[in-house]
């Protein structure tokens, strides 16, 4: 995916792409936009977490590519972070972030 198809799909709704992808991926819990009128697309790499656990967020902090979407999920939603400060600063430094060091 071209960073011009992903700009193209980030300006579809939400409807709409779950429509086209034959209603699959749906997320079925209330988000909460955090920055007024954000958006966000990209490839994305789904990160199953344990009930309440962030390990995985650790390992795949390893693998993740620029440009990509990390989507956590955990088996019952709970209002929890699963990242935090020291996680974002791992982020920026990772090797396989794409972020400088």
């Amino acid at each position: 995916m071209t960073t011009s198809d992903i700009n193209l799909f980030a300006s579809y709704g939400v409807a709409t792409v779950y429509e086209a992808a034959g209603r699959t991926g749906l997320i079925d819990v209330p988000l909460i936009q955090l920055i007024p009128g954000s958006r966000v697309a990209g490839p994305a790499r789904t990160v199953h977490c344990g009930q309440g656990d962030n390990l995985m967020v650790h390992a795949v902090l390893d693998q993740v590519q620029p440009g990509e979407v990390l989507i956590l999920t955990m088996p019952e939603p709970e209002p929890i972070a699963l990242i935090g400060e020291l996680l974002a600063t791992q982020a920026t430094i990772s090797p396989g972030s794409g972020y400088p060091r």
